[in-house]
């Protein structure tokens, strides 16, 4: 269990993590859990992503009660979610793959927090602490909700 927004290169709470299911996403070969509402009670620091599902509840232990809610998926199919909510995926008990893509959605405005993530060394030496992350390569703007 773990939550996305902390990694990135940048702090947004309306950050939002696309999940693309490549094959069937089922329970026995690993499909997401989410924590219901877990986005309200999380922050930006780095906390999960190791094999121990429950290391995510040293740093929160209060949500350790709230109900990991699967989400099953066809392929094709995808997911949308606050970068702060708490969520993971079993073991795949299967012998074939159980294969995802995601992409983070950064609104409109976001900064740079000095994490690398994604970014390329040369992307990564340009950016300050603060500095707008405006690149339209790196982050092609989809709307801008400033009204001309």
């Amino acid at each position: 269990m773990h939550t996305d927004n902390p990694y990135w290169s940048f702090h947004h709470p309306e950050a939002i993590t696309i999940w693309v299911a490549l094959d069937d996403a089922t329970p026995h070969n690993g499909c997401l859990h989410f924590l219901k509402g877990s986005h309200r009670m999380t922050n930006y620091e780095p906390a999960g992503f190791s094999a121990d599902m429950d290391e995510i509840f040293v740093k929160y232990p209060h949500l350790k009660t709230l109900e990991a809610v699967p989400a099953p998926m066809k392929a094709g199919s995808c997911s949308f979610h606050n970068g702060l909510t708490i969520h993971g995926a079993n073991a795949n008990l299967t012998p074939y793959a159980r294969r995802a893509m995601t992409c983070a959605f950064m609104p409109d405005g976001a900064v740079f927090n000095g994490n690398k993530n994604v970014l390329t060394d040369e992307q990564f030496a340009k950016l300050r602490p603060g500095d707008l992350l405006n690149d339209e390569v790196q982050n092609p703007l989809l709307y801008s909700l400033v009204k001309a």
